[in-house]
């Protein structure tokens, strides 16, 4: 198989038109730049393919048989294109040029004036890929490298994706993306609430190697698409609730400009056709609100700003004026739009193996010529696997006796065990702290729309809600503040004054151990500011809610909220009990009877906020049973994802875990979350080597057992369980998998030691098993007894009555690197990211926002404060 580079270099010869008037003048006609490079993949396909396919006795004749591009950089083949890169097999450098004449429409001007262009294709062979190496590597040889796997991998993704299905809906200016709608005849049922959208599904196959064998993923997901409607009538489904609870009779005049700016999103981008001139397609690329700001008796729709494809500008028209041209997605959506859409992708077990049915024949079927050429067959039924079902964990929780004595040590979660969850009814946490004082502070809400008695019954109802977990709540009735956040520093000053009124109410506490923050949206720039105040400047922890929560609650949501706060302020819900059992694990967790265990979780946040930080988070057990964790973040450079300075982390983990159980740990066990296939041998090799350097640089002779497992959450693969037939009558149901199913072959890693593991069962959709890929082990872990460990540590999450999807470590890191992002030397309300969502778009305040943006020094991370430095505050 070769692998050619193609570049595509656009040479168009100038030509002037000059007309003469009457008068005599001249009139010179503009010419399109020469030299550009074409990036519409339908163009690049039709260039390449004409170009190729010339046989007209040139002196460097290509063979057009047996190609396939992807409309982007690469071109792959069955044999050698060119007769010296056939005789030559270490011929690397050999480019071949071929120019071609094409006329193609220019979008500028009408179809009476084509303007004539030449494209210059350049082919230079890059790589041949034997598919021998591919399938030895899928029956587990190692010696083939891992950039030459992903890179035939990579290529035998562009040919299946090449592949259209039978009655596929394309996507129009997304052509060659390997993008799949379904066919009209499966699509998503779409009720009356989602008026003008069609919802299909969209086909993405990826070619994986599996253990014996090549295997092809299909996903799909949601799609809503639009065709054949004006700008004015999307407008109007867009603001469907809006239109409805309008007094002015739902009119698209009555709409303000703050409306029309949450439409703009939706309308950026799609292409247009104007009414009159159908053969010229223009692109949105925003929306004039000059009419909407017009006096209430002369007010009419805003209108389109377009821009056509040379990048010139055009007159703004109306909404009614523009049609959308062809089948197009519609991103992003409205609200209520997308809380449908996710309403109607949560599928059954059964609707989802139909689906994923569907695009397994449809590729298995189709008569695609990509796959004739390289003689690849794809076989139209899902693969079956053969799982495991883990023994669950005996969680214990305290229970009160009936006669009011002690708390007694109880069993919560008794068989049967299929779905992992326990329930909080008549039990009590394992570890229930005292809260002495505290306090609540409404922020942004005034006493009218937040009234005093309802902000008391909502802390009646928390208290109730912590007594019955087992904490002992002192002051049953915390002081209440208000306070605006409009000016600047609005958010420090009241939660400090939040702090003082609770350290004021405690009886013997010199400052509040609490600080319940009612809030007035889920706006991140509110909750930003709040916790980088929090965390860095008072060292207060605090709990946030939401005030439309405090209007209307449920026991549930107290329960909820219960739980975090007994978390940060140093409780613990449940504990593992201690077991010597069949599957090799002593100890609690399967941590063994030393308990001198060390587990650790990674991860690193990419922060959207600041745009120039990556944050990366550390978390380190410090006890033996995996319960409580301190943290450490650090700042990273930008869209790094292997962590720097590791080995001091490391050695900081291993400190924090001696002073707080006097034990140096024999074992590490390390979780590391967010790495993708490229990726794998930079983690095998730097990380897992700063491990060792940090146990180093504690003692030269220090060298405990590490085993470092790879989870993964982003992916694809799913697995539903095939219902029992009973006699003679075969049924075609399928069911969520058991809580603890384990897949270990087949589609694992053919190389490394990996394992499918769905620790929880979802209410709705289909559950989505994580992936751990076990790099490296000291250890010498059964693999039955890692996997064990895994899915024991699934259950000590402690804000949930469930085993959660990964074990608790990791989303303790995962919740770190968000939390640490706020961690700020100047207030997070004040970055430019929020200036630039509410900054106006005329030039001068453009220009202004650049100047004071560059005076501005960017932020860096800060230490948390010291009195939460030990806890769990990224709860």
């Amino acid at each position: 198989m070769d692998d050619t580079q193609q570049k595509e270099q656009q040479q168009q010869q100038k030509e002037q038109h000059q007309q003469q008037s009457e008068d005599g003048s001249h009139q010179d006609q503009s010419a399109r730049p020469t030299g550009a490079v074409v990036t519409d993949p339908q163009v690049r396909k039709q260039v390449f393919e004409r170009a190729v396919g010339r046989s007209n006795g040139t002196e460097e004749p290509v063979d057009p048989r047996g190609v396939v591009f992807n409309g982007q950089d690469y071109a792959y083949s069955a044999k050698a294109l060119h007769k010296a890169w056939a005789k030559d097999t270490s011929a690397q450098s050999t480019t071949l040029g071929v120019t071609h004449a094409y006329e193609p429409p220019d979008p500028t001007v009408g179809d009476r004036d084509l303007v004539p262009c030449r494209f210059h294709v350049t082919l230079q062979k890059q790589r041949r890929y034997d598919v021998k190496l591919l399938l030895r590597y899928c029956d587990g040889d190692s010696s083939v490298g891992d950039a030459y796997v992903q890179g035939a991998l990579y290529a035998l993704d562009s040919i299946v994706r090449g592949c259209e299905l039978p009655g596929a809906i394309p996507i129009d200016g997304d052509g060659g993306a390997g993008r799949q709608l379904s066919a009209a005849a499966h699509p998503v049922p779409c009720d009356s609430e989602l008026p003008g959208v069609s919802l299909h599904w969209e086909y993405k196959f990826t070619v994986r190697a599996g253990r014996g064998g090549l295997l092809v993923n299909v996903a799909q997901r949601l799609v809503p698409a639009i065709a054949s409607r004006t700008v004015a009538d999307l407008a109007r489904d867009f603001f469907v609730p809006t239109l409805r609870a309008s007094a002015a009779g739902g009119s698209l005049a009555s709409l303000g400009e703050r409306e029309w700016r949450e439409f703009e999103a939706t309308a950026k981008n799609l292409r247009v056709l104007v009414q009159g001139n159908t053969s010229c397609a223009y692109r949105v690329v925003g929306i004039s609100t000059a009419s909407a700001d017009q006096t209430a008796g002369n007010r009419r729709p805003p209108c389109l700003l377009l821009k056509a494809a040379d990048g010139s500008e055009c007159e703004p028209i109306s909404l009614e004026a523009a049609e959308i041209c062809g089948t197009q997605v519609l991103r992003p959506m409205a609200r209520w739009q997308r809380a449908r859409m996710l309403m109607l992708g949560y599928l059954t077990p059964t609707q989802r193996q139909q689906v994923a049915a569907l695009g397994a024949h449809a590729l298995g079927s189709t008569q695609s010529r990509a796959l004739d050429i390289f003689g690849i067959r794809v076989g139209a039924e899902l693969a079956r696997v053969d799982a495991h079902v883990l023994r669950q964990p005996q969680l214990l929780m305290k229970e009160k006796k009936k006669d009011g004595g002690d708390y007694a040590s109880v069993v919560c979660n008794e068989p049967p065990r299929d779905s992992g969850k326990w329930e909080l009814a008549s039990r009590c946490a394992v570890d229930a702290r005292t809260l002495t004082s505290w306090s609540i502070v409404v922020l942004g809400c005034s006493k009218l729309t937040m009234p005093p008695p309802l902000v008391q019954a909502f802390a009646m109802q928390l208290v109730r809600a912590c007594c019955d977990l087992g904490m002992d709540v002192r002051n049953t009735q915390p002081p209440v503040t208000y306070a605006m956040i409009s000016r600047a520093g609005g958010i420090e000053q009241a939660l400090a004054e939040a702090v003082a009124a609770g350290a004021g109410a405690g009886a013997s506490s010199s400052s509040a151990q609490l600080v319940v923050c009612v809030l007035p949206s889920r706006s991140v720039r509110i909750y930003g500011e709040l916790k980088r105040v929090a965390l860095t400047v008072l060292g207060v922890q605090t709990q946030c809610v939401v005030a439309e929560h405090v209007r209307a609650h449920s026991p549930r949501l107290m329960a909820m909220v219960a739980l975090k706060i007994n978390v940060k302020l140093g409780g613990a819900t449940a504990e593992l009990a201690k077991r010597d059992g069949p599957d090799g694990l002593n100890g609690p967790h399967g941590l063994g009877d030393d308990g001198a265990t060390l587990v650790i979780a990674a991860d690193v946040c990419h922060t959207t906020e600041t745009q120039r930080m990556s944050v990366a988070a550390v978390v380190g057990s410090v006890d033996t049973q995996a319960r409580r964790f301190q943290g450490i973040v650090v700042q990273h450079p930008v869209r790094m994802e292997l962590i720097e300075n590791f080995d001091v982390l490391v050695r900081q983990c291993v400190r924090l875990f001696y002073r707080a159980t006097g034990l140096k740990p024999r074992r590490i066990l390390y979780y590391r979350d967010g790495v993708s296939d490229s990726q794998l041998r930079a983690v095998k090799d730097l990380e897992v080597r700063a491990i060792y350097r940090g146990c180093l640089l504690i003692d030269p002779d220090y060298r405990p057992a590490v085993t470092v497992v790879l989870a993964r959450k982003r992916h694809s693969t799913r697995f539903v369980a095939e219902a029992k037939n009973d006699g003679a009558v075969k049924t075609t149901e399928f069911a969520n998998c058991l809580a603890g199913t384990v897949v270990s072959h087949t589609v694992c890693s053919p190389v490394v030691s990996s394992f499918y593991l769905a620790a929880h069962q979802p209410d709705l959709g289909v559950t989505r098993p994580t992936c751990y890929l076990v790099l490296h082990d000291d250890s010498a872990f059964a693999p039955h007894v890692l996997r064990a460990l895994t899915y024991n540590l699934c259950y000590t999450y402690p804000i949930v009555c469930r085993s959660a999807t990964m074990p608790a470590c990791l989303y303790y890191a995962h919740r770190l690197s968000g939390k640490g992002r706020l961690q700020l030397s100047s207030r997070f309300d004040e970055l430019s990211y929020f200036h630039t969502k509410t900054q106006s778009s005329t030039a001068t305040s453009k220009s202004s926002k650049s100047k004071n943006s560059s005076s501005i020094p960017p932020p860096h991370l800060v230490p948390v404060h010291k009195n939460i430095q030990d806890s769990m505050y990224f709860m």
